[in-house]
């Protein structure tokens, strides 16, 4: 009679997390229902709470607590065979997730199994939620035709869903017709855009769904800001943030900081740019370095009362072998008893000692990962006073020279990025740093050049790492801003390849090419500048020009760890 009334309390309170517009209480909710399920011993009841509090979490913007629930609850169905509509809902979220941590390729299999066992079942209402996520998958990899057949699939699937299911078709309409509004705005539709976003927000209203209102009335400023109505960009960015911050949406604080950031610089309103990017760099450093800090404190305070209690034991010690020493005085074989207990004494400070050592150790180790994380941001914010800068200079010649040097420190500020969020000491993974490196040229000077890449994937010596970035930074700019004039189908291509000893760099464009005598005669800072990276790595740089320009570096790696 108990465990029934207990079923009837979980049933009671899971439905109210999961009905609930705010996140927050939710949460709350969520784990409170975990609880019951404890007590009820209820493995399928654990599971579904756990699912809740992975959707929970991962609307907060805590993304490691959602994954582990999440995972936590997969497991759990995974167990018992008759339970495939969980498992389809599990790949969804994961799927979810797989998108806030921008591994596209991950999410869209995640999300197509998700469709597919949804399919399966004869889920409807799922299976429209899997093909509205699927959608929105293909539309941050700008595959826009499939994400169009997506969000479609997903209005037209909510034609079949009965008269007592009309919360779902609202928010199948809503979350459909609000991604169509992103891609349109993407493909530079901006009336339709704005008519369908409008119409996401009008339902959503109703639903009292905040999260996905921040998100679409962020969208609609964008809209409103290629409209050139700036004082309408503005009043929906700013209520997008509002809604964000009185939720608590981490990750919304944070992205519709970053417009706001762009906006107050196109408008000249510098000290609010200023502002918003300190807003932005703090949700951005909570959410990526929160358990770090934590970690460390937690280290901190566990080493000082460690240190307090060998004192302690130290000086009891003391007290203890002198005790034993004037005993041993009167009697030879207290003596040897007495020796004896204090080589145990002894074997049992060395094991303690070391102890110690190891957990300095461990705080050094974070430490450095601190001392990264600081060095990124300072860097951060160089780059971001320089582009402040070059924008008071538009149409002056130093313009040029100060958007080059803040490609340089982001080139730097990439490396300690890297060091801090991967666990890492003075080791860089090459391949994902380079192709990171080159994208995000290539966004700031042409997106329509085409890339192709083969970089081996190896680690290397932050002392080689530097060095090499900036090497790949300027002849990379060097081709996306001189190479492509008159060129119909611009493309560059970038090999690097380690050998015994040593690294091979290869970039090929097929612009215009370079007269090979002239080179030397008219380098400018930043050929000049290579050179002289080249010669501190020992290595040697030859240019010539094969329908295009095409650079072969030898860089020497005898001297480094790598």
């Amino acid at each position: 009679m108990q465990n029934n009334t207990i079923q009837q309390r979980f049933t009671l309170v899971y439905n109210i997390s999961l009905e609930h517009s705010s996140s927050i209480t939710g949460l709350h909710y969520a784990k409170y229902a975990l609880d019951l399920a404890d007590s009820l011993e209820s493995e399928l009841n654990r599971a579904a709470s756990l699912e809740l509090i992975g959707t929970h979490q991962r609307l907060l913007g805590n993304k490691l607590a959602a994954l582990t629930a999440t995972l936590a609850a997969l497991q759990i169905y995974e167990q018992h065979t008759d339970k495939e509509h969980e498992i389809a809902s599990i790949y969804v979220q994961l799927g979810e997730h797989a998108v806030i941590d921008k591994d596209y390729s991950q999410a869209i299999n995640y999300l197509q199994k998700g469709v597919e066992l949804h399919g399966q079942l004869n889920n409807i209402y799922q299976v429209a939620v899997a093909q509205i996520n699927l959608g929105e998958a293909y539309r941050l990899t700008r595959q826009y035709d499939s994400a169009i057949q997506c969000f479609q699939k997903a209005l037209e699937l909510r034609k079949q869903f009965k008269g007592r299911h009309l919360k779902q078709r609202q928010i199948v309409y809503a979350y459909a017709i609000g991604n169509l509004g992103m891609v349109s705005y993407q493909l530079g539709d901006l009336r339709q855009a704005l008519g369908e976003l409008q119409a996401a927000i009008e339902v959503l209203t109703d639903l009292n769904d905040m999260y996905s209102m921040s998100i679409y009335q962020a969208e609609i400023g964008r809209v409103y800001e290629r409209q050139r109505e700036f004082k309408l960009a503005e009043k929906q960015f700013l209520q997008a943030v509002r809604l964000a911050k009185k939720e608590r949406f981490k990750e919304q604080i944070r992205d519709v900081s970053k417009l706001l950031v762009s906006f107050y610089e196109s408008q000249n309103n510098y000290p609010k740019a200023l502002k918003y990017q300190k807003v932005y760099q703090i949700y951005q450093d909570s959410l990526v370095n929160h358990d770090n800090v934590q970690q460390l404190e937690r280290l901190k305070a566990n080493y000082e009362i460690e240190k307090k209690e060998t004192e302690v034991k130290y000086l009891v010690e003391e007290k203890i072998q002198q005790k034993q020493i004037s005993y041993g005085l009167a009697i030879g074989i207290s003596l040897l008893l007495f020796l004896v207990i204090g080589l145990v004494w002894s074997y049992y400070n060395v094991i303690k000692q070391r102890d110690i050592i190891k957990q300095s150790e461990e705080e050094k180790v974070l430490l450095l990962r601190e001392l990264n994380h600081r060095v990124k941001n300072n860097l951060q914010m160089i780059s971001s006073l320089l582009n402040l800068q070059a924008r008071q200079f538009k149409d002056h010649p130093a313009n040029e020279a100060l958007t080059a040097g803040r490609l340089r420190v982001e080139a730097l500020s990439l490396i300690h990025q890297k060091l801090y969020q991967e666990n890492l000491h003075t080791q860089i993974a090459v391949q994902e740093y380079i192709s990171t490196l080159v994208y995000n040229l290539r966004a700031v000077y042409n997106e329509q050049i085409g890339l192709k890449l083969q970089i081996e994937d190896i680690e290397i010596n932050i002392n080689v790492a530097i060095p090499l970035a900036l090497i790949v930074n300027e002849l990379v700019i060097n081709s996306f801003k001189y190479a492509f004039v008159n060129i119909s189908r611009p493309h560059l291509q970038l090999e690097l390849h380690k050998h015994q000893n040593y690294l091979q760099l290869i970039i090929a464009d097929n612009g215009v090419g370079v007269e090979t005598a002239l080179y030397k005669e008219k380098q400018s800072f930043g050929l000049r500048l290579v050179e002289s990276l080249v010669q501190q790595l020992n290595g040697e740089i030859k240019m010539h020009t094969q329908g295009g320009c095409i650079w072969r570096i030898h860089l020497e790696l005898n001297e480094y760890i790598y």
